[in-house]
């Protein structure tokens, strides 16, 4: 089963500001500058996690994991202003 998150980071220092941004990119969809929506098995979120707890400064840095429930609990994002277009779920074939 796989579940979404909200990912969303402060990150105090523009080196580990990037290593944070490339693990999230490789994670989910930026929706907005520092926020991320992810698509996760528990592996991948396990995952996840460890690579952001070794880049990130626990004293200076923060991250955001919001759960919000399994894939098609997308009607439960709610854009004020600009509309923004939520990444769909597509097979990849390699």
């Amino acid at each position: 089963m796989r579940n979404l998150y909200l990912l969303s980071y402060d990150i105090h220092d523009e080196e580990r500001l990037h290593n944070v941004f490339t693990i999230a990119l490789g994670y989910g969809e930026r929706i907005q500058l520092s926020v991320f929506l992810c698509e996760l098995s528990a592996r991948e979120y396990t995952m996840l996690i460890r690579e952001l707890m070794d880049t990130i400064d626990c004293k200076k840095d923060s991250v955001l994991l919001i759960n919000i429930g399994q894939d098609k609990s997308r009607s439960r994002i709610k854009f004020l202003g600009k509309n923004i277009q939520l990444p769909e779920r597509r097979a990849v074939i390699i």
